[in-house]
């Protein structure tokens, strides 16, 4: 059975939808990045988090985990340098490559973000069944991968 007979049902519904979950997910965390005093945007976060995760990574690295483009990450470090919260190390081996550190201030800010996506992220999972969420997360990463 297909739920949506003609693909202009489909091109409506799936992206759509997709996007307004992506959009609100984004809005909440800047909010409550904004009411807690957090000055990043949700792509920083994500970078800082590929950090925090493994300090010292290059763009590259970087890039591959977000599947961005390298040259669109240059702004976001840019911007996570002026806020003292990374700095780019020239690599010993490969001179032509910079790894991205954590700064103290860029180590200290994740006491602060950590809880505002913990809690976003239980508000999710609270709010419908668990065996809803795993399907739904399991569809997501098939969709990913074929279009990958």
């Amino acid at each position: 059975m297909k739920l949506y007979s003609d693909i202009t049902h489909f091109q409506e519904a799936l992206p759509r939808k997709v996007s307004n979950l992506q959009s609100a997910i984004r809005n909440k965390i800047l909010a409550d990045f904004n009411k807690k005093g957090i000055n990043i945007t949700l792509e920083m976060y994500l970078v800082l988090r590929c950090l925090w995760e493994k300090d010292g990574r290059n763009q590259q690295e970087i890039s591959d985990i977000l599947y961005r483009d390298k040259a669109s990450l240059t702004n976001l470090i840019d911007n996570l340098e002026k806020r003292n919260l990374v700095e780019r190390v020239q690599n010993q081996i490969d001179k032509r490559n910079k790894n991205i550190f954590l700064t103290d201030e860029g180590r200290a800010i994740k006491d602060s973000v950590v809880p505002v996506i913990l809690s976003l992220l239980s508000d999710i999972e609270n709010s419908v069944s668990e065996k809803d969420l795993e399907t739904t997360i399991r569809v997501l990463d098939t969709l990913f991968h074929q279009l990958k």
